[in-house]
């Protein structure tokens, strides 16, 4: 009775791992893509062209109007529909080979519902900029992706905090991964509910892994911060000054 009450936890330990690490996926994969768009997008709303500020400002509007989960839902349908498609590569630990392209889909749908939050913050950080310095980086950098790379260097102090925040609501949009053949960790805590009518004991774990797994997500963004910090120099004294 023993071994077998081991052997169970220890099935429960590495599935739960295994979820964990499924989730995590989900959610880099996605919040990468998700400010790569987001950044494409406020490119979009300070373009001379006024048709491409439209079209990025529609683009914004549309993905901070619909929820995450019926634009993960519409892409996780469309998947299953259309069956395999481009070779993607298999990254998403537990998810069977023939479901790898609907994690992918609902990566692309989980990236929606992020960017175009992500693109006002960013948006918000460049404005506060004044418009002297704006000026001066349109003067310094003509290529796009090297005023992308000196303008990122400007605001990140203002960009990181919000971003974090969002960043951590977008960890738990991934649980609407379980509503398709996907792994992660939202499924397996349901799941094993539903199994053994053990609710309280999942959903415990299940409060814990999000909560650790957030907890890690504002400790890296906030050690990021500290990392980027100016250093400050000393105020010169009349002495030295002399």
């Amino acid at each position: 009775m023993f071994q077998d009450d081991t052997g169970s936890s220890l099935a429960l330990v590495l599935s739960v791992g295994q979820a964990t690490v499924a989730t995590l996926t989900l959610w880099a994969a996605s919040a990468a893509l998700s400010i790569v768009l987001a950044l494409v997008l406020v490119q979009g709303i300070n373009s001379p062209l006024r048709p491409v500020r439209l079209v990025s400002v529609a683009l914004i509007n549309t993905t901070r109007g619909i929820p995450t989960s019926v634009l993960v839902i519409a892409a996780g349908m469309l998947a299953m529909g259309s069956g395999a498609g481009l070779p993607l590569p298999a990254i998403f630990v537990g998810t069977i080979a023939p479901f790898q392209h609907i994690a992918w889909a609902i990566v692309f749908g989980l990236a929606l519902g992020s960017s175009g939050h992500l693109a006002m913050i960013f948006q918000a950080a460049y404005g506060a900029l004044d418009s002297g310095r704006r000026d001066q980086l349109q003067l310094l950098a003509h290529h796009p992706l090297r005023k992308l790379g000196i303008l990122l260097r400007e605001v990140l102090g203002l960009v990181l905090p919000p971003t974090g925040t969002r960043l951590i609501h977008h960890l738990h949009n991934t649980a609407f991964a379980s509503l398709f053949p996907v792994a992660d960790l939202f499924g397996l805590i349901r799941g094993q509910s539903e199994a053994s009518a053990q609710v309280f004991l999942f959903t415990t774990v299940g409060a814990l892994g999000y909560a650790g797994l957030s907890l890690a997500i504002w400790a890296a963004v906030r050690g990021l911060e500290r990392a980027l910090r100016p250093a400050r120099t000393p105020v010169q004294t009349m002495d030295q000054t002399a």
